[in-house]
């Protein structure tokens, strides 16, 4: 083969970086938004991240995630990271985001040791399968879909099932 008849892979170009950069900021943003506004929970954060539209979330530091949380302040956040890390034997509450609480090479250890910082319900795992298969095909919650500016959202059975679960948590934590 000749040198001239090699086809190069297109590089995308940097306005195209730039947009997919500033698409991520903003969904995170909306998300962190609709937690101040009481609309979602840190934990229903978490599962959207797991999905492949809410990929963004992933970057989200579980500070972020926290001190987001009406009535959360400074100190309540520290003390609660801290002690997640006590658990998880995380040298550092800096480096927590997202990802690395759904890493699967722990076996879901540190979401159970985030449930039980958080004072939720440990006996049900953010989807079924959690941490070996995916997580539900979640498109967006539509609070969030709402602070979007979109008019409809689709609903699937993944999402029933979410939003079923996420009912059983919010009447397990009353």
């Amino acid at each position: 083969m000749s040198p001239q008849t090699l086809t190069r892979t297109p590089v995308p170009s940097r306005a195209h970086a730039n947009a997919a950069l500033t698409a991520a900021r903003r969904t995170r943003a909306q998300w962190l938004l609709a937690i101040t506004a009481g609309q979602v929970t840190p934990t229903e954060v978490i599962a959207q991240a797991a999905t492949a539209p809410g990929r963004p979330l992933l970057a989200l530091t579980l500070r972020q995630l926290v001190i987001a949380q009406p009535g959360w302040g400074v100190r309540r956040t520290e003390a609660a990271l801290t002690k997640l890390a006590s658990f998880s034997q995380a040298t550092t509450t800096r480096r927590m985001n997202i990802s690395w609480l759904l890493d699967p090479r722990c076996a879901g250890s540190r979401y159970i040791a985030w449930c039980d910082v958080m004072h939720t319900r440990r006996d049900q795992a953010p989807w079924p399968g959690f941490p070996f298969t995916a997580g539900p095909a979640i498109t967006a919650h539509p609070t969030v879909a709402s602070l979007m500016g979109a008019t409809t959202t689709s609903t699937s059975n993944a999402d029933q099932f979410n939003a079923d679960q996420i009912s059983t948590h919010q009447q397990g934590t009353n």
